[in-house]
């Protein structure tokens, strides 16, 4: 099947051809509401951002070290438009390889994690936890400047890195752009490419009306009555085949070839879940552990 530019997304990620993931972070003053049975939105995201960096980092740590499989940029927009992780030298930076994020937590909490003990029980136990993205929820919402910020970082990137499996690009939101309509700004991230692909741009609408949860839609039948939610599918790329078998592996159903990286009114293991499918599953397969 060919997508957007033509091209499939088959390349092999290495240290010599490293990917890309760029996290755009809604932090407008209304990601300090609640947001299911947790915390507030912002509180909540941040979490699953730190695990998350955590899990790349596991992924990518051999016997040799953290290999730099990734450059990872974090980008927060409300207050202003700015790069969002915290830790040494990364305050500031668009790009970071992940073995600099790994060396260079802000700080380590302790967090309980509970396991099956084997015998019908749980177990509790301490694990270190490292904090990169604190939470932040402040002012509006300027997401067409948050993705003109992403196409800047990129577009340096895949300029740089012609042969690398494409960029993906997560956008994290709880609300409308106030700023403009991001249509523009969305086609000229997409428009970017390597030579395996296009740019992929995934669109995450988080919350709290999560029985009206649609993920993945080929079409807009579900939301046709709803502006924001028609703006976030249109911007969003078409999921590439091997996502789109990651998904159905994973939840036991059948999803259509054009099917979008798009979910309306997500909860939290929805966000968690896609995240870990469009960062892991998607390249899992593609790392070259020799290289």
């Amino acid at each position: 099947m060919l997508y957007e530019s033509g091209i499939r997304y088959v390349h092999e990620v290495s240290r010599a051809n490293p990917t890309v993931f760029v996290f755009l972070i809604d932090q407008s003053g209304s990601m300090s509401e609640q947001w299911g049975t947790g915390g507030t939105k912002s509180s909540e995201v941040a979490t699953i951002l730190n695990r998350l960096l955590n899990n790349l980092i596991m992924r990518c740590t051999k016997s040799d070290g953290v290999r730099n499989y990734f450059n990872i940029g974090v980008i927060g927009y409300g207050a202003d438009v700015k790069p969002v992780l915290k830790g040494n030298t990364l305050s500031g930076r668009d790009l970071i390889p992940i073995r600099e994020i790994a060396d260079n937590p802000l700080r380590i909490e302790k967090k309980t994690k509970k396991e099956p003990d084997g015998a019908g029980g749980v177990m509790e136990y301490e694990v270190n936890f490292p904090i990169w993205l604190e939470p932040e929820a402040e002012n509006g919402t300027p997401m067409c400047g948050a993705l003109d910020y992403a196409y800047e970082v990129i577009k340096r990137w895949v300029d740089d890195n012609p042969d690398s499996y494409p960029p993906t690009v997560f956008n994290i939101t709880d609300g409308q752009a106030g700023d403009g309509d991001p249509a523009t700004n969305a086609a000229k991230i997409k428009q970017l490419q390597t030579n395996d692909g296009n740019v992929l741009l995934f669109n995450i609408n988080i919350s709290s009306n999560t029985s009206q949860m649609v993920k993945f839609p080929d079409d807009m039948s579900q939301f046709s009555n709803d502006p924001y939610a028609m703006s976030l599918f249109r911007t969003a790329s078409v999921m590439p085949e091997n996502i789109i078998a990651t998904l159905e592996r994973s939840e036991e159903k059948s999803y259509s070839r054009n099917s979008k990286g798009f979910i309306l009114n997500a909860d939290a293991i929805s966000l968690i879940e896609f995240l870990d499918i469009g960062t892991k599953r998607d390249t899992q397969m593609l790392i070259n552990l020799e290289e």
